[in-house]
């Protein structure tokens, strides 16, 4: 009621400019329309619903139910029924891991079957941090880099590190029982070389494990970015047999901590603290718990999750 009489207000006083010489016809022209009660139009009918109005209110769902899982508050609050694809097919399909949950490299590691005494090869070895995964398989470890990667300067056991050109491996063939790789194939300039290297100095029935970059919105010199198929593709390709390919940290939160870096406040840090952890993935986790509540197998929820990856694990087998 006042909102209508206001905008009367509003053309009166139009009117009033237009009638400037007649003051007593625009004074009785104001009373008149003050005391006049205001006329109600009838309501429009509603327009319909915009796909773009829907696939805004989906998203705002999906907000709630990621501040949920963030928050710890309630998971079955929001039922989003998300749509699962199909299991992919051929050897792709084949590696999707059929576990629920997370599996990353560090669980695949795990009793690998890989003769003690052996060789483990950390390529792309950065600082060394992985030296102490080759003690508990019986596996002495030996680390390969380029000298101009960014962590050259705080690299330590440097007379169990060979430096390399980044293409052409100098090692002999079938001198590996393992090679482990991790977020290091995304740098390298020629990656169907670098695979067919790998092939060639691990020996028949070693393993090919590790992790690499898909959706990651940034990573330092980064060159390529690979799909989870055709990185599936290139290794086979290579000489190995992917036995098993697992989403890791989803490429939403990968964006979310990148961002939060870029902040001065304090506030906006507390807030992006769910992020900042390696494992915090809470796309990944919506993903996981829509799965169980309708009832769809793992090996489908991983396949969403895969296309929604920031990065992924692999373990391949040498033929």
């Amino acid at each position: 009621m006042h909102s209508t009489r206001l905008l009367v207000v509003g053309r009166t006083f139009r009117r009033l400019a237009n009638a400037a010489s007649h003051p007593v016809q625009a004074t009785r022209y104001v009373s008149r329309k003050l005391r006049a009660p205001a006329r109600s139009k009838p309501s429009p009918p509603p327009a319909p619903a915009s796909p773009r109005r829907d696939s805004m209110q989906v998203f705002a769902q999906i907000q709630d139910a990621l501040n949920d899982r963030m928050l710890g508050r309630s998971k079955g609050s929001i039922n989003l029924g998300l749509r699962f694809p199909d299991a992919p097919s051929g050897a792709f399909g084949a590696a999707i891991s059929r576990e629920p949950g997370q599996r990353d490299w560090t669980e695949m590691i795990k009793g690998l079957d890989v003769p003690r005494g052996g060789r483990m090869l950390d390529f792309g070895c950065g600082a060394s941090d992985r030296r102490s995964l080759a003690p508990p398989l019986g596996l002495t470890w030996l680390g390969l880099d380029v000298p101009f990667s960014m962590e050259s300067t705080a690299r330590e056991n440097r007379s169990v590190v060979t430096f390399y050109g980044g293409v052409s491996v100098p090692f002999a063939d079938a001198s590996f029982d393992l090679v482990v790789s991790i977020q290091v194939f995304e740098h390298v300039p020629e990656p169907h070389t670098t695979f067919a290297e790998i092939a060639r100095i691990v020996r028949p029935g070693g393993y090919l494990l590790g992790s690499t970059s898909f959706n990651e919105p940034f990573h330092s010199e980064s060159t390529f970015g690979y799909s989870p198929k055709n990185f599936v593709r290139m290794i086979d390709e290579a000489g190995f047999h992917v036995l098993e390919v697992t989403p890791g940290i989803d490429m939403w939160a990968l964006g979310i901590r990148r961002l939060a870096r870029q902040f001065r406040h304090d506030d906006a840090a507390k807030i992006l603290a769910p992020f900042f952890g390696t494992t915090a993935s809470p796309l990944n986790d919506l993903i996981d718990g829509c799965a169980a509540k309708q009832g769809v197998k793992p090996v489908r929820a991983n396949a969403l999750k895969l296309e929604l990856a920031g990065q992924f694990n692999f373990l391949a087998r040498k033929r």
